[in-house]
Parts: structure tokens; C-alpha cells; sequence
């Protein structure tokens, strides 16, 4: 894909399932204003109305064939940009919230997924016809991140302490380590075929 790619009609920029990924990035900023002024109400209903736009905009692209070039960029950096703006904002401990994410489980999650959407947006405009796909590790990584998160927000929603939490933490950063170094080697796989080719 070629930086020429990415631009679209304005049609096709107004298709629903990028309107449903552009409404998940406004609500971000909502989200992190509601943690900051510990506006729990505000912000764990947001987050399950991102979260609802994440799963639509996927389905419906797919079931309507709306899927765009555009999409498959925003998609991503929505994602990632929501997952790292709720780990900073949770991990910090002036907020005086019963349950917060360890700061070095944040940065871990943080950095992977700025090396990540740094390497894929690279190879997109490196590479025409470049096809990423999310393996198990990957998957398995988001599920536990957005399970984490999910399960902080759920449990200062309703100010009760997690007991569980620490082995959550532990159990997301070792699959969150696994998912980096499988897409770091994939990238440079994908990388040294196309210096060859």
C-alpha cells in the first residue's frame, strides 16, 4: 500500500464502518478526561460503547464488503490509541483509585504497541499488496489486554478491590511478550523478502 492508497472519496471515507472507528478515536479523549477527573460513570460506559464500535465496525465492514485501505489503517491506530491512553491514565497512582495497572506492565504494553504500529505502517507503505495476519498470539494478547483493562475499570466503577489482578497482570505481560517478539520476527521476515525481491 502506497501513501496514495490511503486517500479515498469522500463517500468511502463517510462508510459506516470507518464513521463507527472515527467515533471509537472521539471517545477516547472523553474516556481519559473521565479518568483524570475520576468520572468512573463517564468513562466505564464509554469504554463499553468503544468497545461495541471495535466489534461493529470489524462485522460490518466484512458483511457489506465496505472494507477500505483506509479503514485498515484507522482501525488499528484506534486500538492502539485507546489501549495506551486507558494504561497510562490507569497506572497513575495519584488518581487514588483502589485498583490501579503497574507502571511496568504499562510500559511493556505501551512500547509494543508503538514498535508495532510504527513496523506495520512502514511495511504498508513499503510494500503494495502487503497482507498482515493476526496470529494466535496476537489475539490472545489483545483479549488479555482489553480483559485487564475491562476488569480495572469494572472494579473501581464499583470500588471494590481485585484480588486477582497481580496474576492478570503477570499472565498478559508474558502473552504481550510472546505477541511482540512473534510480530518483530514477522516484520523483518517480510522486511529482508522485499529487500531481496
Amino acid at each position: 500500500m502506497r501513501i496514495k492508497d490511503i486517500f479515498v472519496s469522500k463517500e468511502e471515507f463517510f462508510k459506516l464502518p470507518n464513521e463507527l472507528t472515527l467515533f471509537r478515536i472521539l471517545l477516547t479523549p472523553i474516556i481519559l478526561v473521565a479518568i483524570l477527573y475520576k468520572n468512573l460513570d463517564w468513562a466505564f460506559y464509554s469504554y463499553i460503547l468503544a468497545a461495541i464500535t471495535d466489534f461493529f465496525d470489524g462485522y460490518i465492514a466484512r458483511k457489506r464488503k465496505e472494507v477500505t485501505n483506509l479503514g485498515k489503517i484507522m482501525d488499528p491506530l484506534a486500538d492502539k490509541f485507546l489501549s495506551i491512553v486507558l494504561y497510562v491514565s490507569l497506572s497513575i497512582s495519584t488518581l487514588g483509585y483502589i485498583n490501579i495497572v503497574p507502571i511496568w506492565l504499562t510500559v511493556f504494553i505501551v512500547a509494543k504497541d508503538i514498535i508495532i504500529v510504527s513496523g506495520v505502517i512502514f511495511l504498508f507503505l513499503l510494500k503494495k499488496n502487503i497482507i498482515i495476519k493476526v496470529n494466535i498470539y496476537g489475539k490472545l494478547s489483545t483479549v488479555f489486554q482489553d480483559f485487564t483493562i475491562f476488569v480495572v475499570l469494572l472494579s473501581n466503577f464499583l470500588k471494590k478491590p481485585c484480588d486477582f489482578l497481580l496474576y492478570l497482570y503477570l499472565i498478559t505481560l508474558i502473552i504481550t511478550l510472546i505477541a511482540s517478539y512473534s510480530y518483530i520476527k514477522l516484520g523483518f521476515k517480510i522486511l529482508s523478502e522485499e529487500v531481496r525481491g
